[in-house]
């Protein structure tokens, strides 16, 4: 569950999400997740597993202290602001942890068993583990929001900034991965995504690869090279783009929650066009290895078209970051401008 939370200081508050439902996504309604409702009256009533994974009181009381020393530092928050916060966070996730544990833990079970299967999980596993923990993130994220507006109301006006260019970041992350759980329920998935791969069929996988891997990157350097555009970024790329950007020239928090606005719309707008034809993406990759030189050419040329809107859209997300600059920002950076030539517009 690889969501974007790396470098942000309301690592806290997912954290407690994380300690509870793994990740952190937008609320959906319990009833959106299709899951029975037999099915979760039964998770409810239950006692829990003994056997599998659930932290003890203590690791839990543990974790909160450490989330809540880091931001503490991070915010430079006072002591009575430290203390308010532990109290909150102390008071608030151990008991929906332990309200929610006969549905949670064998969510987490399943999810670590299907890691370790020797076979990747089944579309169906896959759906149904989905659907369960979709209905899950509408009860951690309710909790999630009532933490942030309690701890943000402790806060001082300049601290309320930077947290609330932190939540714009937290709000990207949990709707790529609230998408990503959707396309899961409905059976789109790669294996990986839920499935460790023994070291040899990875290595196997590898060198099958290979040479599909070395011909994309033929075609798309005579690509760059015919029309002098630079290869798209991929999509999984795009999160580490922007936190480049934003460190590289030195953004405030007024703009860093704008540049993360932005990446969340085009993110959404690359990843339905990725749905919308994620049949045509694993055509090619499933007729790939039964093609000859010229199927394959075929194939890269396709795939190609396919990326096309991506790497427009990615041209997009450059073009809006740029314009977010003042002159000052962009000098520091890239110098003074040539003469005869204008730079981008600024909203500042």
């Amino acid at each position: 569950m690889r969501v974007i939370f790396r470098g942000c200081a309301l690592r806290l508050m997912v954290a407690g999400g994380l300690l509870g439902f793994l990740f952190g996504t937008p609320a959906l309604r319990a009833d959106e997740a299709d899951v029975p409702e037999a099915a979760v009256e039964q998770a409810r009533t239950s006692e829990p597993r003994s056997e599998g994974f659930w932290p003890t009181e203590r690791m839990i009381d543990y974790a909160v202290r450490r989330w809540c020393g880091q931001v503490s530092y991070e915010y430079d928050l006072d002591q009575e602001q430290a203390a308010r916060l532990e109290e909150m966070m102390q008071r608030r996730w151990p008991r929906w942890m332990k309200e929610h544990r006969r549905e949670l833990q064998p969510l987490i079970n399943e999810f670590m068993e299907n890691r370790l299967a020797p076979e990747p999980p089944s579309s169906e596993q896959v759906s149904q583990w989905a659907g369960k923990a979709l209905r899950l993130f509408n009860l951690g994220r309710e909790e999630l929001r009532a933490a942030q507006v309690e701890f943000r109301q402790s806060l001082r006006p300049t601290q309320k900034m930077k947290f609330d260019a932190d939540v714009a970041k937290i709000n990207v992350g949990m709707e790529i991965f609230e998408r990503k759980l959707q396309g899961w329920k409905d059976g789109r998935f790669a294996r990986n995504e839920l499935w460790d791969e023994p070291y040899w069929v990875r290595e196997q996988e590898r060198q099958t690869a290979e040479p599909r891997t070395a011909e994309l990157a033929s075609a798309d350097s005579a690509r760059s090279a015919a029309t002098g555009e630079s290869e798209p970024v991929p999509l999984d790329m795009w999160e580490s783009y922007v936190a480049g950007f934003i460190k590289e020239y030195a953004l405030d928090d007024a703009q860093i929650t704008s540049a993360w606005t932005i990446m969340g719309d085009l993110r959404a707008r690359a990843d339905r066009h990725r749905d919308r034809h994620s049949a045509e993406y694993a055509r090619i990759q499933e007729q790939w290895e039964q093609s000859d030189e010229e199927t394959r050419k075929m194939l890269v040329t396709r795939q190609e078209e396919l990326d096309a809107p991506l790497a427009q859209l990615f041209d997009e997300l450059k073009d809006r970051l740029s314009r977010l600059l003042t002159d000052a920002q962009r000098r520091a950076v890239e110098g003074e401008p040539k003469a005869g030539v204008e730079p981008a517009a600024s909203n500042s």
